[in-house]
């Protein structure tokens, strides 16, 4: 049986419909939030104070993550869920596997162990996490976000994991922001996504880690925005605004990381440099400028580094020496030193593609790979090794 022609244009209209649908759906959410951006925001300073985590919170936190133990095993990234054969993230579709992929996947998903092809490794769906060996000290990263120590010093991580143990504490946790092909979502839901992904990623190093449960730059300012009607400008996340940041969420940072820092007793910490000028980075890089020397001065055997804000520190408009000049002054120096990850960057990728609602595996690793080569080439290292830059304070 043949169907008239005009009906054509309507099996057209059958084939468009998914991603019309889809695109009318960002629309919706996009206008729900600004309809109700005041309660919005509002239902949302409820749920996450401003003032971030207690004192009896972080040292809990801390006394349970540091005896956590990891097993070694290959795992699926969490919130990944094959339905009627078709591939989700947290409800967001992704790119579907070939068969034997698929099958390898949905084993894994299902709590058995199977056999994982180089493609469905390389594709960042299953990641191996490490075993954690007993370690002599800890080492504390100052991460701005869930996903900068392991972009930044992942390879520095994995190296030494054999001889220190590492916390990596996340500042700004609460989050909004989800990378390519993900669609707008509540930020209660975001922030529980990069949570999971972020667990997945110190697993992976063979670290630890602690939230102090902040709001970043970009939410912030939203809620200032649409509650207390305060002015900022287009691109804000990467602008000096010293006044986003209330007095007390400062002093809530500042009291946070002291305790951290206390408790911990860490024999070896590292400050982001701030480079790519975002708001929180910068913020967390003045904070280890102005703390860096009574630090030490408290804690002589405690050694104190800045780390290269990745992937920042490889776009070509980013001069690392000119900024290094400027966090340094007064007795403050810095001096660079080079970590061989040539065995760990692998591992560092891995934590890195656990977050997979900020990007692909692939977005990253070229960029990255050259990088770490160009830091080999200025140690000095034979050819084919891979580094990452610190600069520790002399």
């Amino acid at each position: 049986m043949r169907f008239p022609h005009s009906l054509s244009p309507l099996r057209r209209l059958a084939g468009q419909l998914p991603a019309q649908r889809q695109r009318l759906q960002g629309v919706v959410d996009r206008a729900r939030k600004r309809i109700h951006r005041a309660s919005y925001w509002r239902a949302l300073a409820q749920e996450y104070p401003v003032l971030g985590h207690t004192a009896e919170r972080i040292e809990g936190d801390l006394a349970s993550r540091i005896d956590e133990e990891t097993q070694a095993c290959v795992r699926p990234l969490p919130g990944l869920a094959l339905r009627g054969g078709s591939l989700y993230y947290w409800d967001h579709p992704l790119p579907n596997l070939g068969q034997d992929d698929s099958k390898a996947l949905s084993a894994l998903l299902a709590g058995v162990e199977s056999h994982v092809s180089p493609s469905l490794r390389q594709s960042g769906l299953v990641v191996e996490t490490s075993e954690a060996s007993p370690a002599k000290s800890h080492a504390l990263v100052i991460s701005p976000h869930q996903d900068d120590a392991a972009l930044s010093i992942g390879g520095t991580i994995a190296s030494r994991s054999k001889d220190e143990s590492h916390v990596i504490c996340n500042v700004f946790t609460v989050s909004g922001w989800l990378g390519k092909g993900f669609r707008v979502s509540p930020l209660a839901s975001v922030t529980k996504i990069r949570q999971a992904e972020e667990d997945l990623s110190n697993r992976i190093l063979s670290a630890t880690g602690l939230g102090l449960g902040l709001w970043e730059a970009e939410v912030a300012n939203f809620y200032r925005r649409a509650v207390d009607n305060y002015p900022t400008r287009t691109g804000f996340v990467f602008a000096d605004d010293p006044l986003l940041r209330t007095l007390g969420e400062r002093d809530s940072i500042h009291y946070g990381l002291e305790q951290v820092v206390r408790n911990l007793s860490p024999t070896r910490i590292y400050f982001p440099l701030g480079l790519g000028s975002h708001m929180d980075h910068v913020y967390l890089a003045n904070y280890g400028r102005e703390h860096a020397l009574g630090l030490k001065e408290r804690t002589p055997e405690c050694e104190i580094y800045f780390f290269e804000d990745q992937p920042y520190a490889t776009y070509d408009e980013v001069d690392v020496p000119a900024i290094v000049q400027n966090l340094s002054g007064g007795d403050l120096k810095l001096e660079a030193e080079f970590q061989n990850i040539s065995e760990s960057f692998e591992t560092k990728i891995q934590s890195i593609a656990a977050h997979r609602s900020q990007f692909a595996r692939n977005e990253n690793e070229d960029r990255l790979r050259e990088y770490a080569q160009k830091m080999a080439n200025l140690a000095n290292m034979p050819t084919g090794e891979l580094a990452e830059r610190l600069w520790r304070v002399c």
